[in-house]
């Protein structure tokens, strides 16, 4: 049941949002063209783009999982969400029309129109959707009946829970309290009637209309209820029992499938999939439009380079990246040969306190070196990294070798994400700050704080930073 409720809303949502675009996509087309929509190429051209804004939407849709908590989503928490996607929609058009070079005939207006008229449109076709499923799933043949199993001590807790998380589609029909007194049975729990103690749950369970029960018991509880969850399950009733693993730090765990066992998973960041899927994808993207201005600009940098002072074009360096992995990282090189030799000469100027080595005035650097150094372009080969998939676009910085040995738990963290070619470090003043512990601050608040939203901000930043030569030394 609850498989077929997430399919109605997907496929409700997702089709309301196809009406709404296509809807607005037209609107947008006649007011431009005052009802004479262009044939010939031109059609052919706006219906590309159209179809391709439909397939952005579906990625966009499956990456940022609307479905899962559609019904629960405020107004205010709609708006914000068709808000977002209506900026990176205008962002995807504005590349791709770049990309395909239809930019040139293709009329701005359009865009700016459907820009205005599609936020409207879902947020109408959301509303009216709501609408409908909530009369749906508040049906008495379609609603999930659920009873709560529990004990005195803890079954105000279970009861909020429970009345918090629960969907719009689930209905809490009853409470079961193990140790329940009898005269306590027939009476309300918080508006919701005690049916069953220990002695007589079974047989309620048997008789009573239930699609789903909840457990949530102590060790003594459990004991109690094994012949309950059989029963339950023989019943083909679905049964949801409470590992009860609680942490102190109260942070919750993520129950999954590790080969044939089932798991509780703790991590700082459960970090959503499908994004992790689209941030490759945008990786992808930028790694090949990289790699395409590096091969542009490398007979005029590897010129410079070799005019300059002898050694190779290219630095190639053992980094660390995601969880500890080793990968070759590579930079135009901007420095003498002798330079990791000269590096322990020059540890006592060094101006950051702890695991980094940075000085104005480094001698190791050449001339033609510190140009690339002030104008970023040393770092055009990284894009080849980020191609491959030891880097990202956003990340943290990868350690060196000695640095990475030298870490402790709390500097490990950098790494559970895959390093980038830019992050929060870069847009907030690199060589200004002088204590990696707050290298490592802004590193861990990109990680906690991780979203696409977060990442296209950073990539806008860098431009800034780059072309203003804001803390590059």
């Amino acid at each position: 049941m609850r498989e077929k409720s997430r399919m109605i809303t997907t496929v409700g949502l997702m089709l309301t949002d196809y009406v709404c675009f296509v809807a607005a996509y037209l609107i947008a087309l006649n007011i431009r063209f005052e009802g004479k929509i262009p044939g010939g190429y031109y059609s052919m051209m706006y219906m590309t783009v159209g179809v391709s804004i439909a397939l952005f939407y579906t990625l966009y849709q499956l990456a940022m999982r609307w479905r899962y908590s559609f019904m629960e989503k405020r107004v205010f928490g709609e708006v914000k969400d068709i808000v977002i996607y209506d900026i990176a929609m205008v962002a995807f058009v504005s590349m791709f029309l770049y990309m395909t070079r239809y930019g040139v005939e293709f009329a701005r207006w359009v865009l700016i129109y459907l820009a205005v008229i599609l936020p409207v449109l879902m947020l109408a076709g959301h509303m009216i959707l709501k609408s409908i499923l909530h009369k749906y799933y508040t049906q008495e043949n379609v609603k999930i009946k659920v009873l709560l199993v529990s004990q005195s001590a803890q079954l105000e807790d279970a009861f909020k829970r429970l009345q918090s998380n629960l969907s719009i589609q689930h209905s809490l029909e009853g409470v079961i309290c193990l140790d329940a007194e009898r005269e306590d049975i027939g009476t309300d729990y918080q508006g919701v009637p005690m049916l069953a103690n220990a002695e007589n749950m079974l047989e309620l369970v048997r008789q009573y209309a239930v699609d789903e029960v909840f457990l949530d018991v102590n060790d003594e509880g459990r004991v109690a209820c094994e012949e309950l969850v059989q029963n339950i399950e023989e019943m083909g009733v679905t049964s949801h029992y409470c590992i009860g693993i609680n942490r102190q730090d109260g942070k919750q765990g993520k129950v999954e499938n590790y080969g044939d066992c089932v798991v509780v998973s703790y991590a700082k960041t459960h970090a959503n999939e499908g994004m992790l899927a689209v941030k490759r994808f945008i990786d992808i993207c930028g790694g090949l439009v990289g790699i395409i201005i590096t091969g542009i600009a490398f007979p005029f940098i590897a010129l410079a380079i070799k005019l300059d002072s002898p050694g190779p074009i290219l630095f190639c360096q053992t980094r660390i990246g995601k969880n500890g992995r080793r990968f070759n990282f590579y930079k135009f090189r901007s420095m003498y040969i002798d330079a990791e030799e000269r590096k322990k000469e020059l540890m006592a100027q060094n101006q950051v306190k702890g695991l980094m080595f940075k000085m104005d005035n480094d001698p190791r650097i050449t001339k033609v070196g510190n140009f690339l150094r002030k104008t970023s372009l040393d770092e055009l080969p990284q894009f080849y990294n980020i191609l491959k998939g030891d880097m990202s676009l956003i990340g943290t910085r990868p350690p060196t070798m000695d640095e990475f040995e030298a870490y402790n738990s709390y500097y490990r963290r950098r790494l559970s994400m895959t390093p980038g070619l830019t992050g929060m470090w870069q847009i907030s003043g690199r060589s200004d700050i002088e204590d990696f512990d707050e290298v490592v601050k802004l590193d861990l608040k990109y990680i906690d704080n991780w979203s696409l939203l977060l990442d296209f901000k950073i990539i806008f930043e860098t431009f800034k930073v780059v072309l203003m030569r804001k803390g590059s030394k």
